[in-house]
């Protein structure tokens, strides 16, 4: 499964590590008479620990929000952290592998949903679209070696998911449903536009620099 920049790495370290800078500038550097200090530190303690709750509080809850399901309450928190992870990313190739993993992640949801007998929104199937194409317009800005590279682990994530998705629809099909139908046309129509990448990088990207394809 391909990464994506963690939601919350190390918080209840930096949130002490923040307690254990904070905490003394104001209670023991302030020049404050020894009695002021022994009546302000309680305050400075309770407002630090108010903090602390407030912030593990939305930690816990972006926590969650990260294996939620598109029919959760928390799913939209899932894709504003996700919003605001790509952000982050500066250049084309750090974009594409990111929107790779987003599509990787929306193919994983459907594929959850679908096992529980709920039909997949479309507009969690649009953004599986959306995501590919833009891994793919990012992977054309790339020289020859990298479009091989994102390629390669793109055709290899993509097999993945058609071989686990074809087995679900398999099996749903014994009960009248079909409801990954589009979601596999998606798969298999950059599986393909994957490997002409492969086959041809230079016409690849510029086609897909052209529009070509989308």
């Amino acid at each position: 499964q391909m990464d994506i920049l963690p939601v919350s790495p190390g918080l209840m370290e930096r949130i002490n590590n923040w307690m254990t800078a904070v905490i003394p500038f104001f209670v023991i550097k302030h020049p404050l008479h020894t009695q002021e200090k022994r009546k302000m530190s309680p305050i400075f303690v309770n407002l630090a620990l108010m903090l602390v709750m407030l912030v593990a509080s939305a930690g816990g809850t972006v926590a969650f929000a990260a294996s939620s399901l598109p029919d959760s309450p928390l799913y939209p928190v899932k894709l504003a952290v996700e919003q605001f992870q790509v952000s982050l990313q500066g250049d084309p190739e750090r974009l594409a592998y990111q929107h790779l993993a987003l599509a990787q992640r929306r193919s994983e949801e459907i594929l959850q949903q679908a096992q529980r007998g709920v039909s997949p929104e479309q507009s969690t199937t649009l953004k599986l679209q959306q995501h590919f194409n833009l891994a793919l317009q990012y992977s054309a800005q790339l020289g020859e070696m990298e479009i091989t590279g994102l390629l390669t682990q793109a055709q290899h994530m993509i097999q993945a998911q058609l071989q686990e998705m074809t087995q679900v629809q398999s099996r749903l099909k014994a009960q009248q449903q079909d409801p990954l139908a589009e979601p596999l046309r998606i798969l298999q129509q950059t599986q393909a536009r994957v490997q002409a990448g492969l086959d041809d990088p230079l016409l690849f990207r510029e086609q897909t620099r052209s529009g070509f394809g989308e």
